[in-house]
């Protein structure tokens, strides 16, 4: 989706602001200046060329679980799971020694559906690795879901177990 509205960006660098909206439910995209972006006259969208959506959902409260919801990204679950042990093993995270966060696939575990952001993108076959806490927390929707509620370090240690995933999915050398 970012590369295709950056062909539009590209036109509207230093004048009008640009954005792009999904307008049908085959993925493609339209344009502010009305033009699509969609690859014309093929069966390709622009849909298809997302490998994979990933949401963060729930990430900062005290102890969290996550568990992989859909499996067709199992596999980047697994190298979440592999980066929290190694990042843990170099004691690079606060104490999570028996209660990792990055739960191990099970395939006794029944996968709720949850419904959020990623919802029409999952409706059009687009592979989602949603990382929201489960169960929800008991917080959740109340009025004490605040950000007193933010743990700092479970906040660090899912911002360093996310930016090694995405340094790896990149190819990123740092």
């Amino acid at each position: 989706m970012a590369r295709a509205c950056a062909r539009t960006a590209r036109q509207y660098i230093n004048s009008e602001p640009t954005y792009c909206t999904m307008s049908s439910p085959d993925g493609e995209l339209q344009s502010n200046d009305g033009s699509a972006n969609g690859t014309s006259g093929s069966n390709y969208t622009v849909l298809q060329g997302i490998e994979v959506f990933m949401l963060l959902d729930l990430i900062g409260g005290t102890r969290p679980t996550f568990h992989s919801f859909d499996p067709s990204t199992d596999f980047l679950f697994m190298r979440l799971i592999d980066l929290e042990n190694k990042l843990g093993s170099f004691q690079q995270l606060s104490d999570t020694v028996g209660h990792p966060y990055f739960q191990p696939i099970s395939n006794s575990l029944s996968r709720p559906q949850i419904g959020d952001d990623h919802t029409p993108f999952a409706e059009r076959n687009v592979p989602i690795a949603h990382l929201i806490q489960w169960p929800f927390p008991k917080f959740w929707h109340k009025l004490e879901d605040n950000e007193s509620i933010i743990d700092p370090d479970a906040t660090m240690d899912m911002m360093r177990v996310l930016a090694a995933f995405l340094a790896e999915y990149f190819h990123l050398s740092v």
